[in-house]
């Protein structure tokens, strides 16, 4: 294969792995896990095959070396599985049953974004405000989470207020947000 092609592939391949991080991050924020379980079968996928499938990446990388093949291999099955996993349990419901669940709402936060658009060849403008409504909730288990919510919801929302969770059960047994409720006293 020719360097330029083997370089290409390379990098399309890496940029294509790293966009499934990102898949997968969206899709976990949706769901009620701390994050440590969210990549528990994942890392067991990717290190019982890393035994078998280490060495197979020469042809695309250009080197024998197994260091090298054993973190391409950690970073490009990793971020397969970690996204078929997540968006298995995201977009594949074991039933079409909902059932709530009762949090607290802990706090609220705004995160404010400058979106930029281009003028001409090089010069770049700012243009509008984009803000991110998020409330920090505890479930029952004590489990801290950071939601993204609406604007309506968020001026709505006080702080020490009761709320309910619209959750559906993933095919994986994951619990993932449908909706929030406020539950007004």
């Amino acid at each position: 294969m020719k360097k330029k092609t083997r370089d290409l592939l390379c990098c399309a391949l890496l940029a294509g792995c790293l966009g499934l991080y990102i898949v997968a991050y969206v899709i976990y924020e949706q769901t009620v896990i701390s994050f440590w379980p969210s990549i528990l079968i994942p890392t067991i996928i990717t290190l019982c095959s890393a035994l078998i499938l280490y060495n197979k990446y020469e042809w695309l990388f250009g080197t024998t070396n197994k260091a090298v093949g054993l973190l391409c291999h950690i970073y490009i099955v990793g971020a397969v599985s970690y996204a078929t996993f997540m968006a298995g349990n995201f977009w594949l419901p074991t039933n079409t049953d909902t059932y709530t669940e009762a949090v607290t709402i802990v706090g609220k936060k705004i995160t404010q974004y400058e979106k930029t658009y281009r003028v001409g060849r090089r010069m770049h403008r700012s243009g509008q405000i984009v803000y991110s409504y998020y409330l920090d909730i505890v479930t029952a288990d004590n489990m801290h989470k950071e939601i993204r919510i609406n604007r309506q919801t968020y001026y709505m929302a006080k702080e020490n207020r009761p709320a309910e969770l619209l959750l559906q059960k993933g095919v994986f047994d994951l619990p993932v947000i449908k909706s929030v409720r406020l539950v007004h006293d």
